[in-house]
């Protein structure tokens, strides 16, 4: 999942903030169902992801 912390976007695998992989600069994509977005890691390795699904933003 997707969510919007204090600092930012990160990818959330669990409840909780503890295995929270930050992510940045996706205010410059636009997300749309059935859509590819690209996040390039640290290590340089580009990883597509398919939108699934659009909701509101909840900020935790």
């Amino acid at each position: 999942t997707l969510v919007h912390t204090r600092g930012g976007w990160a990818f959330s695998y669990a409840p909780g903030e503890d295995d929270d992989e930050p992510v940045f600069r996706l205010d410059r994509h636009l997300f749309v169902p059935g859509e590819y977005v690209t996040v390039t890691e640290h290590d340089g390795n580009a990883r597509p992801f398919r939108v699934a699904e659009v909701g509101p933003a909840i900020l935790r």
